[in-house]
């Protein structure tokens, strides 16, 4: 579950919510900060609605897999656009719709898949003495790797002026790693109640 925090903090999602504003003008915007807004919203809502009726239907490791395949693959087209523009001096702004499809697209799949089943998780793999205590710990450790993510994203950009092209080349790199030991460690907890899960996760 703690993995699936680094995954939303170094993964892409977290910042791009946070900094769309400047990685959109830096790309050579095609739509407007109020567009761009109802956008996410838009993304957000459809994808998060999808995941309510898929998760218990395909399974916690399929939408994973999805989830983590479409966000590698996201993050890998705005950090080759940004290489493109920024390390090859490339005219690039007939394709500044490339950011932003991407970035819709890496919104729906972590909402597909990546945000909702770490919840789902918490409550399949935890038994209820710990659950409380579990989620806190969880919780904390999200807000902390907030601060460092979005720290070291402005020294990367702003400080050091390599540009998005390193923070979103290590994103895709970040989330196909992350997926891939997810998907080797984590059960299919679809179906099973406690008892099962923890006796899978015992051989």
């Amino acid at each position: 579950v703690t993995l699936f925090h680094v995954l939303h903090h170094f993964g892409g999602l977290v910042l791009l919510l946070q900094f769309s504003h400047t990685i959109f003008a830096d790309a050579g915007r095609v739509i407007s900060n109020d567009t761009a807004s109802v956008a996410i919203a838009c993304t957000k809502l459809i994808s998060a609605t999808a995941a309510t009726f898929m998760v218990d239907k395909v399974g916690r490791k399929p939408l994973i897999l999805l989830g983590g395949l479409l966000s590698f693959l996201s993050n890998l087209a705005i950090g080759g656009y940004f290489y493109a523009q920024e390390y090859m001096a490339l005219e690039v702004s007939s394709y500044s719709f490339i950011p932003v499809v991407a970035a819709a697209i890496l919104l729906f799949a972590f909402n597909i898949g990546l945000v909702s089943i770490p919840v789902v998780l918490t409550g399949e793999l935890f038994s209820p003495d710990v659950k409380a205590m579990s989620s806190c710990m969880i919780g904390v450790f999200g807000g902390v790797l907030g601060a460092i993510s979005g720290k070291m994203y402005l020294i990367i950009v702003r400080s050091w002026g390599l540009g998005h092209t390193v923070p979103f080349l290590s994103f895709a790199i970040v989330a196909l790693l992350s997926i891939s030991i997810i998907l080797y460690l984590l059960p299919e907890t679809k179906g099973k109640n406690l008892a099962e899960i923890q006796r899978i996760l015992a051989k």
